[in-house]
């Protein structure tokens, strides 16, 4: 079997089975922080990972050993911490977020999960023989390339989306009707979610009762992208993911 195939197979069970537990569990169980946990572990190496290579490259270019901004700039420990926060952020927008998408947009990352992946091994083959660091390389670059995609596909099917069931004329009624289409008996995951579903509520409410007076596309397209950017943390965490356990999978079978 091709190289190339079980790469994209096994990639796409180790996610599917995050998002599965995660979709399946976090009703019911604490437990189910267990998936986003592991998808944290995933995308934070690979914010480390970039970042100590960007590091390293720039003290050793622009900064002279011995000096209180190189000693600063060379600790791994705040570099570490910080960039486990931002993927922290990145993860927690991700697995709200993916509990809100459509059917259409969950079946869609079976697709592109196979697109990233052959983005990932197409730009590594390409350059394996020009730099040293190619897997790394190839996951960001595949990163970009993916995220412009999904952010394409994204903004696609929300400005052609259908409105809400939950919606209502009342915008109390709109909003508890949102909170209660999600739900856990696990405390926090519940806070988190029911939040987002009232903001979520918020939003709809709010465009379909000013839509026949906003006068001009401006100004219609401009709720529109910061709706779309509000979701911009978990388009690019998705990305991140999928790209560093492509990244992970493959770097496995090179040590084999």
């Amino acid at each position: 079997m091709p190289k190339g195939v079980v790469v994209y197979a096994l990639s796409l069970a180790t996610i599917g089975t995050m998002v599965a537990v995660w979709l399946l569990a976090y009703p019911r169980h604490c437990l189910s922080i267990v998936a986003p946990l592991v998808a944290l572990v995933f995308i934070s190496f690979s914010f480390i990972e970039i970042k100590i290579v960007n590091k390293n490259c720039f003290n050793r270019c622009y900064l002279k050993e011995g000096t209180l901004l190189y000693r600063l700039l060379s600790s791994k420990i705040l570099l570490m911490l910080w960039y486990i926060l931002v993927a922290f952020v990145f993860t927690l927008s991700l697995f709200v977020e993916i509990l809100f998408y459509s059917t259409a947009l969950q079946l869609y990352l079976i697709f592109h999960i196979f697109f990233v992946s052959f983005v990932y091994l197409f730009i590594k083959r390409s350059i394996q023989n020009l730099v040293h660091i190619d897997t790394i390389l190839a996951r960001e670059w595949s990163i970009h390339i993916g995220t412009l995609l999904l952010f394409g596909v994204f903004v696609y099917m929300t400005l052609h989306s259908y409105t809400p069931d939950f919606m209502d004329a009342s915008l109390e009624k709109s909003i508890i009707n949102a909170s209660h289409e999600v739900g856990s008996e696990c405390q926090i995951i519940d806070r988190v979610v029911r939040l987002k579903a009232e903001f979520n509520a918020l939003f709809w409410w709010v465009v379909e009762n000013t839509a026949e007076h906003l006068q001009g596309k401006v100004t219609k397209w401009g709720i529109w992208l910061s709706f779309i950017l509000m979701n911009a943390f978990a388009l690019l965490g998705i990305n991140r993911l999928i790209a560093t356990v492509i990244d992970i999978i493959d770097r496995s079978f090179n040590k084999n």
